[in-house]
């Protein structure tokens, strides 16, 4: 794997992992390293996923975390997807505890003692009251909205309505928790993109959708990762995931986000249009601070917001 990393890195890519919280039980019997204290007397049960459950706070399981993020950090890793989190995943055939949360604290103490910079995501569609939220603003990068968008073992990845009930799970999350003027500290992740396969294999209708999908990935502030396959990029989803004007709107949003606004109401509701919009009007904020060129272009990603002229705008001032 640290040979792995190495690769990856020399050709200017990241490593990532995936996790879940949990030891495995095949390894009960096994000792934490660094202690005399076996994984099998600090974790318990079975989630259905072939791993037992922490008892959290007990002496032995940041331990556990640690000698785990410390193999990460051997090898290079980059970011750690921490998935299955509660409340808030569904069971999804699993037998989740109710509240695993303290997971991600885990993690995030062990990657702080790592001495390594890297990434925590935690997934999926969280819980979004004040309390767990508080828990994923304080120990991740970004957390999960929604659920997965893509099609698990159909022909092609998505179906763009799924992609609309994300983007009003964007909406939900947005109006509760971020005041007018504040900066974001987590970010949202809304799934991977994917725009960069021809629209038979991606599942959209049209290019317009690409667009449209790429356009609120990053006026929210979302996680831009490519869920596309890499080995079927076709022209137009090249000049989408290249293209250094949007790049450089998703360098502010990335800290300002897009919050929808009611053209009726002036608030964060939705606005059922023809197009099953989440609410048509966005609002960027921090504009003052923004230099003209870098306004003009993420007011043209904002006006995306509104599914009655969602290409129109940016057509013209970026995708062009």
């Amino acid at each position: 794997m640290a040979d792995l990393g190495d690769h990856l890195h020399s050709e200017g890519l990241l490593l990532g992992v995936y996790v879940r919280p949990g030891g495995w039980l095949t390894d009960l019997n096994k000792t934490i390293l660094g202690t005399d204290i076996t994984i099998g007397s600090v974790c318990t049960g079975d989630n259905g996923l072939n791993q037992c459950n922490w008892d959290y706070g007990a002496d032995g399981v940041q331990q556990w975390h640690n000698s785990v993020v410390d193999l990460f950090a051997e090898w290079g890793v980059d970011s750690t997807k921490l998935d299955f989190i509660t409340p808030g995943s569904p069971q999804n055939g699993a037998n989740l505890p109710a509240n695993t949360s303290l997971s991600a604290v885990n993690y995030h103490n062990a990657i702080a003692q790592s001495g390594r910079q890297m990434r925590l995501d935690i997934s999926w569609k969280l819980a979004r009251d004040d309390v767990d939220f508080a828990i994923w603003q304080s120990n991740s990068e970004s957390f999960r909205t929604d659920q997965d968008i893509n099609n698990g073992g159909d022909p092609t990845f998505i179906l763009y309505q799924t992609v609309q009930r994300a983007i009003d799970n964007y909406r939900q999350y947005i109006v509760l928790h971020t005041a007018q003027d504040k900066v974001l500290t987590i970010y949202p992740d809304m799934c991977n993109m994917y725009i960069a396969n021809p629209i038979a294999v991606d599942g959209v209708d049209s290019d317009d959708e690409w667009f449209t999908i790429m356009t609120h990935w990053i006026g929210v502030g979302s996680n831009l990762i490519l869920g596309s396959d890499l080995t079927n990029i076709d022209a137009t989803g090249m000049s989408i995931i290249s293209n250094a004007e949007a790049i450089s709107v998703a360098d502010f949003a990335a800290k300002n986000p897009m919050r929808p606004r009611n053209p009726g109401t002036g608030l964060g509701d939705a606005n059922n249009s023809k197009h099953g919009s989440a609410g048509p009007i966005a609002q960027a904020t921090h504009s003052s601070s923004w230099p003209t060129t870098v306004l003009t272009k993420a007011l043209a990603v904002s006006a995306l917001v509104s599914q009655e002229c969602r290409t129109l705008v940016l057509h013209g001032q970026i995708w062009g």
